[in-house]
């Protein structure tokens, strides 16, 4: 099969944007905390137990600090859109904290229990 100049560019650019797709997938699981407990050893799975769990303070923190913003807004005018929006971002943040600690704990108990 003879490829085109034209052709071959089209491939390489296309092969481009999937793998700035699949880093672009990966670094955003990486962020929210997705990731495959199954695939991880127990060990690991402790450490990283206590890594979320040190992050409790801060996350409330952060979540309580985006509510007062909201309830600020709302009081004075600040607009519809940004205090639901705000909102909106606490319950995500606050949602994804606890499915992350949840799953692992989940995934500890699985393990202890097959022992």
């Amino acid at each position: 099969m003879i490829i085109s100049p034209k052709q071959h560019s089209n491939i390489a650019s296309n092969d481009k944007l999937e793998r700035r797709h699949i880093d672009i997938n990966n670094k955003m699981g990486k962020l929210l905390g997705n990731k495959d407990y199954s695939k991880m050893t127990l060990e690991e799975l402790v450490s990283e137990e206590k890594k979320i769990k040190s992050q409790k303070i801060p996350t409330a923190l952060f979540v309580g600090f985006a509510v007062g913003i909201a309830i600020w807004s709302a009081t004075h005018k600040g607009g519809f859109f940004l205090t639901v929006g705000l909102l909106i971002f606490a319950l995500i943040i606050g949602s994804s904290y606890s499915k992350n600690l949840k799953g692992i704990q989940s995934e500890i108990s699985r393990r202890d229990i097959g022992q």
